[in-house]
């Protein structure tokens, strides 16, 4: 392993002074000819829990000499990120490259991305999140209280239970029914411009009706007015698509999801329908989760493998109507070989269905009880392998348990181009945050969640299936 030291320098400005034909003639004016920038640049940003964004510096950079997929013990460079969180390499503009990022968060935890064979061209990557980022003072979060009132003729023994939907920064929130009051308490939201993001408030009944209502531009003046729950989700047919499956539903707004009940819960035939009259969504976005037969290093009953799926999510979708869904994948069954030794994975799928790109997303428990995370991309070759990594945090894993696993394979409508697809799922935009893929309008992922062995160790973990990819 080679360690560099990484140091921004200036453009080289070449002047060429022409000679001059005599006395009487006026010198030429210099030319100057500046070199194009490095064909390679990646920075590493961090977004609190107040959603400001600021570079991260002191993150590793694991530059490889070769694909790890053509040679898994490929040797590296490390570059660490300075104060701008900033890296540029002039490599071959025609060329791929191969890189992990690597970092503490702010509970000396490990996170590790890695990307095999991406274009080379520039990059923005948020490496910490919420409470995973490192805070400053101009962050501060806030407890509020919100009131709603139930108007839609409802009594108080039918209401089961209430929930608040406030975008992504919302971090809890617990309520209470009292006769046609649902008060919300220990609302916690640390998001200083809280005010362009609606509230949403949902109560379930006994009899599975979802009532909810919603305040599109709420301040902390009219925080104190109730919010007016007036409406019932109308109960629709889902879509027969020719198989069992459940049907999620959310909303994106200003790039924040809010979570809606989708289908009845004693009626899997049904979904719950929204209408909102003062809320313009950027788009609904539809989620089609089904069970696939899956085989784990030639075990299909392990019962440690939680196989949860495939998910064909609707992106950019105008309509709140999902009998829209189409490119409904094929695919009923997948075979992973994974050698533990080696670090490769082996994939096949029983369908003819294409995919743009294979994620990995592990983490490791240490015997201090902090954690590991490593999140991988990969094109979707017959055969990839995990990277190698500094060898103090290959230590730190070989001593460590594997606490769980997700494995995917992603399909994004109309991209063949792998270094696009990433881009478009994992990497910031020109705003500044992930595009999470939905300028597409399908998303297709297969995936399951796996307890493995490691060191004679095993530990059984459900991924929750609001985790979308990390």
């Amino acid at each position: 392993m080679k360690a560099v030291s990484f140091i921004n320098t200036l453009g080289i400005l070449v002047v060429m002074l022409g000679c001059s034909g005599g006395s009487s003639n006026p010198p030429e004016p210099p030319i100057v000819v500046i070199p194009p920038p490095p064909a390679f640049s990646l920075k590493v940003q961090q977004r609190n829990e107040c959603g400001q964004v600021s570079p991260l510096s002191n993150a590793s950079i694991l530059i490889y000499d070769e694909s790890p997929n053509q040679n898994p013990e490929s040797d590296f460079t490390v570059y660490t990120t300075g104060s701008d969180g900033f890296l540029e390499l002039d490599l071959p503009q025609d060329g791929k490259v191969s890189f992990t990022v690597s970092t503490l968060d702010s509970s000396d935890n490990y996170r590790n991305y890695s990307f095999i064979d991406l274009n080379v061209d520039d990059y923005d990557l948020t490496a910490l999140y919420g409470r995973s980022a490192f805070t400053n003072d101009a962050c501060s979060c806030q407890t509020v209280g919100i009131d709603a009132t139930v108007e839609t003729g409802h009594f108080e023994t039918e209401l089961r239970a209430s929930f608040l939907e406030w975008g992504d920064y919302l971090k809890q929130a617990s309520g209470m029914i009292s006769g046609q009051t649902v008060e919300l308490v220990n609302v916690e939201t640390c998001n200083q411009d809280y005010e362009n993001l609606p509230i949403i408030v949902l109560v379930e009944t006994y009899n599975d009706e979802v009532l909810y209502g919603s305040k599109a531009n709420p301040t902390p003046e009219n925080l104190l007015t109730p919010v007016s729950i007036d409406k019932v989700a109308q109960k629709q047919n889902k879509p027969n698509f020719g198989f069992d499956y459940e049907l999620r539903h959310r909303l994106l707004i200003d790039n924040n999801l809010y979570d809606l009940p989708g289908e009845d819960r004693y009626n899997k035939s049904l979904y719950n329908a929204f209408s909102f009259t003062n809320i313009n969504p950027d788009y609904h976005l539809f989620f089609v989760d089904r069970p696939i037969d899956t085989t784990y290093n030639g075990n299909e009953n392990l019962d440690n493998i939680f196989v949860l799926g495939q998910s064909i999510g609707i992106t950019a979708q105008v309509s709140d109507d999902p009998s829209s869904i189409t490119n409904i994948s094929t695919t009923t069954g997948i075979n992973i070989d994974f050698d533990d030794t080696t670090r490769s994975f082996t994939i096949a799928l029983n369908s003819s269905d294409t995919h743009d790109m294979y994620y990995v997303s592990r983490r490791y428990t240490t015997p201090d009880e902090s954690s590991v995370y490593w999140h991988f991309h990969s094109p979707t070759t017959s055969n990839f392998y995990l990277p190698k990594l500094d060898s103090a945090l290959e230590n730190i894993i070989d001593s460590s348990l594997l606490s769980f696993q997700l494995i995917s394979a992603i399909d994004i409508e109309n991209e063949t181009n792998f270094s696009e697809a990433v881009k478009r799922n994992r990497f910031n935009g020109s705003n500044g945050k992930i595009n999470r893929a939905y300028s597409s309008k399908h998303e297709r992922l297969l995936y399951f969640d796996s307890g493995l062995s490691i060191n004679n160790k095993s530990k059984q973990v459900h991924l929750n299936l609001d985790d979308e990819l990390r």
